[in-house]
């Protein structure tokens, strides 16, 4: 799923010379709630090969159940020569295994687009809602790839990425340290019993908000995210 400016953006780098014929792999492919856009029907248009969506849970938009951390267990190393990844990334807890094996399962000269929140978006989560990106960290993601265009989200907080897999590739996922929605800081990774009280706090704030007294509230969060209520 996408939003307007993530679908131009799709629509502007996925040609027919990309598709027509091409296996296509989209990660997190489920569709959820309006007015996120799914790009498979405008990819389908330019005649794909094979199309396969994946996702962590069954539902619109979702051929195999597959989690993104194990792509490359399910379908192989170098099996599809275009992947999509759309507002996924910031989901994922280990997102270091996720952009490995997004990048793995391309074949050489593949593209990957991808699209992605950045620092200032809202938190949501589908199920749960880790980090944020920035354009610098993208640079360093995927400086293993060549032809990579990165860009802003023109609409609000996010970034959109289009890279090739060389033909001759060595990976390389450096320890970067992301923007925590749970710290609300750059880490290298979150500790679990963090993030269990993050989201076991926003599920209860939004369920009984109004039984859970402003102090209250005021007090967990400067705990738990860091910031006001």
């Amino acid at each position: 799923m996408c939003n307007e400016t993530g679908l131009s953006f799709g629509l502007q780098h996925l040609t027919s010379a990309s598709i027509a014929g091409r296996s296509v792999l989209e990660v997190g492919a489920r569709q959820v709630q309006q007015p996120w856009i799914s790009l498979r029907p405008h990819v389908e248009v330019l005649r794909p090969g094979q199309y396969v969506g994946v996702d962590i849970a069954a539902g619109a938009g979702v051929d195999i159940v597959c989690p993104a951390e194990q792509l490359v267990d399910r379908f192989g190393a170098q099996s599809f020569d275009v992947v999509l990844c759309t507002e996924m990334l910031e989901h994922v807890e280990d997102w270091r295994t996720v952009i490995s094996n997004l990048k793995r399962v391309l074949r050489p000269g593949g593209i990957l687009l991808l699209t992605t929140r950045s620092v200032g978006f809202p938190y949501h989560a589908w199920p749960h809602d880790h980090w944020r990106f920035q354009l610098e960290d993208m640079r360093e993601l995927f400086a293993d790839c060549e032809n990579v265009v990165l860009q802003d989200d023109a609409k609000e907080p996010g970034i959109f990425v289009l890279a090739r897999r060389p033909e001759v590739w060595t990976e390389r996922t450096p320890a970067l340290a992301i923007h925590s929605v749970v710290t609300g800081r750059r880490r290298l990774d979150i500790p679990r019993v963090r993030t269990f009280l993050f989201t076991s706090w926003i599920g209860m704030r939004r369920r009984y908000v109004a039984a859970v007294p402003l102090p209250v509230r005021r007090f967990v969060n400067r705990l738990l995210l860091r910031r006001p209520a």
